[in-house]
């Protein structure tokens, strides 16, 4: 109820207004986009060239693509791959890696909304731990790389999410690992056309995006079924941010067998880029609702570690989920608010190494007589292949890095008869690190002083948990380096559960005649920091929510609904959720006391895309002023209200409302917002020396 107006008999004019504030109330707006939406393309490369050789600057003639192929080594145009029940035209791309990087622009570069990518793929054969596969360049230093991240077996490799540098000329290594499909149940066979689906979903957190990505689902169909883990992604990751995708290419690392490309795709629903005949029918609505809790952000750096907490008297305090590191994160988002709130700033003292003798100074007795260090054992093997790892306190010209001593390993084939591969490697005992959950800097010098045939020397890092059980591996990374020292590094995330970690080395030497390997390894450092003094912050809190989209057709929610839904508050940009099961959700927001949120559903190749609005905070009531007006024994009452919005009139003679009340009929306000009655007293057969009006709001 809002008390809004007054009068007085001996009052010819009296106007008396009186405030109630509304917390919270609802408004829906539903929009259905009507009619048939057929599966659009975006971008599309059949490779409709020649066959036989593909040129450098041979001008794009796939949809969606500009200007000219830039290519960094030989590659051929083929009949084209084929995969069940996928439309497939024309040709297909192939190269054999050697260090290759090739790339073809888009006519529209990708940064909002939802994306779908789909491609076929082909590797021959096993090649090992080089990165092949295909690169999305992007706008920052690294860009986004789907291919394989590490071999399994002579037959399959794991396909998964990576980073890799922007600028090359030629092919690199990954960056990063960003997730990968386990073995050895969701492998990607080799010497087979594999179907490969991408999702990304921009600006779902931040600046950072969530990338899905689906092996082998089944073609012609507008929503994902038929692989290992359909519906959902085989892979997910939301912790990157892609940035905006200019173009597609391939990294071809190397290894020898020859790598083919066909049917690129790029649409903005799951249907269009598997072929889906079909297109969506089915019309939507979207309801929505709102959790209301508080948003609590400080002012981090990104070397300290940051605790936020909770209180309800200010003095016991109690721990607002976990410990951050650094400053991608810098607020959480509390559901249950409290009367207090602060930060602890645990800074860092020092920077520490976990790795254990990485400079191969605590001398032990094994086959490499350093400490927590081993390797095979040194001299001819059973297949006439020279092993050598062991410490040593320089080779040739080139001295120790960090302290007296260096790791030395060498690989050498025979000079005839068939050959088997040298199993040389060095590995690290498991030695603790801090915390799981974190990323830690590894960094080490190598340099490759000798290098006649083929080989590849590589590290990965394996993480442990408090038992020292085997938890996860990285891909083998290679180490690139040149006839003097160089310095590797990388950002290796440990898994949330992980006590301890390891580090492998391997040479990875072919099978030729006479080969022979040197790689030297020294200041192995893995970094982590030392605590300093605990600093408390005071914390900046204000208003927060988080959103829930459900996707309804006819009142019941459509489960198999896929797509995303974007949401925005009082129409500026705020997050995406990917649909799953039906509903979306939007990350936590900092919001004002009142706003309006919309919704928007982009629709998949079932469902019709639509948008909803919902109103929170402010007032039921509009601003005007209200009116009484009294002659002739009755009165003109004219009270603000919300156009759209429902309401009633009551009228009473106390200002308590407990005299003299009668209820008018609802009436919806009218553009503008006012609502008028005549109240002619009827009930009370005189008119009153005093009446009170109010206008009451109905849901």
């Amino acid at each position: 109820m809002n008390v809004i107006a007054s009068f007085r008999v001996n009052c010819r004019h009296l106007t008396h207004a009186i405030k109630s504030a509304s917390t919270l109330f609802l408004t829906y707006f539903f929009l259905a986009v009507g009619g048939v939406t057929q599966a659009q393309l975006t971008a599309y490369e059949p490779f409709n060239y020649s066959t036989g050789a593909f040129l450098n600057g041979t001008a794009s003639t796939g949809t969606g693509f500009t200007g000219n192929w830039t290519l960094s080594g030989s590659a051929t145009i083929i009949g084209g791959l084929t995969y069940p029940s996928l439309p497939t035209t024309d040709n297909a791309f192939q190269q054999s890696p050697a260090g290759q990087r090739d790339s073809v622009s888009l006519s529209t570069p990708l940064s909002s909304g939802t994306v779908y990518i789909s491609f076929l793929y082909n590797q021959a054969g096993n090649n090992g731990g080089n990165v092949n596969g295909l690169y999305l360049s992007g706008s920052g230093t690294n860009s986004l790389y789907v291919g394989l991240t590490s071999p399994w077996s002579g037959t399959a490799g794991e396909l998964g999410l990576g980073t890799i540098a922007t600028s090359s000329a030629g092919a690199t290594g990954l960056s990063s690992v960003l997730a990968q499909m386990p073995g050895p149940t969701q492998l990607m066979n080799y010497n087979q056309t594999n179907l490969i689906v991408l999702c990304i979903v921009f600006n779902t957190s931040g600046t950072n995006d969530t990338v899905s990505l689906w092996l082998n689902p089944t073609a012609d169909v507008t929503a994902p079924a038929g692989n290992i883990n359909a519906p959902n992604p085989d892979l997910v990751y939301s912790s990157y941010d892609v940035g905006t995708i200019s173009g597609i290419g391939f990294n071809f690392q190397g290894g020898g067998a020859v790598e083919e490309y066909d049917e690129i795709r790029v649409g903005t629903s799951y249907g269009s880029v598997v072929g889906a005949s079909a297109g969506a029918t089915t019309p939507t609505t979207l309801a929505l609702s709102v959790a209301s809790g508080k948003e609590v952000s400080w002012t981090a750096n990104s070397t300290d570690s940051y605790q936020p907490q909770s209180s309800s008297d200010g003095i016991n305090w109690n721990n607002l989920g976990g410990v951050l590191t650094g400053n991608a994160v810098s607020s959480v988002y509390d559901s249950s608010p409290s009367a207090f709130y602060q930060v602890l700033d645990y800074t860092v003292g020092g920077i520490g190494n976990a790795a254990t003798n990485g400079s191969f100074e605590i001398p032990d007795v094994n086959s490499t007589g350093a400490l927590d260090w081993s390797g095979p054992a040194n001299g001819i093997d059973g297949n006439g292949n020279y092993i050598g790892v062991y410490v040593t306190n320089s080779w040739g010209t080139l001295n120790p890095v960090d302290g007296t001593n260096l790791m030395y390993m060498e690989g050498a084939t025979p000079a005839t008869g068939s050959v088997t591969p040298p199993n040389v490697y060095l590995q690290s005992a498991p030695f603790p690190i801090p915390a799981g959950g974190v990323t830690y800097p590894l960094s080490f010098s190598s340099a490759n002083p000798v290098t006649i045939g083929g080989a590849n020397p590589q590290y990965q890092v394996e993480f442990w948990d408090v038992n020292q059980a085997f938890i996860s591996a990285t891909a083998f990374y290679s180490i690139g380096a040149g006839a003097n020292w160089t310095t590797i590094s990388n950002n290796i995330p440990a898994p949330a559960n992980a006590a301890y970690m390891s580090i492998n080395f391997i040479e990875a030497i072919g099978a030729g005649n006479s080969w022979d390997w040197v790689t030297l390894i020294d200041n192995i450092q893995v970094d982590y920091g030392i605590s300093g003094p605990t600093n408390v912050l005071a914390a900046t809190v204000q208003a927060g929510a988080v959103f829930t989209a459900t996707v309804e057709t006819n009142g019941v929610t459509a489960a198999a609904a896929t797509g995303s839904v974007a949401f925005e508050t009082n129409s500026v940009a705020e997050s995406a959720g990917i649909v799953n099961s039906g509903m979306a959700n939007g990350s936590p927001t900092s919001v004002p006391t009142s706003y309006t949120i919309t919704a928007i559903y982009s629709g998949d190749g079932t469902y019709l895309g639509s948008t909803n609005t919902l109103v929170v905070g402010g007032s039921n009531f509009g601003s005007g002023t209200g009116t009484v007006n009294l002659a002739g024994g009755q009165t003109t009452v004219t009270l603000s209200g919300i156009p759209g919005n429902m309401y009633s009139l009551q009228r009473a003679t106390n200002v308590m409302f407990t005299a003299g009340t009668s209820n008018f009929p609802a009436a919806t306000a009218p553009p503008g917002g006012n609502v008028r009655n005549l109240d002619n007293f009827s009930d009370l057969g005189v008119v009153p020396k005093t009446a009170f009006y109010r206008l009451r709001y109905i849901p």
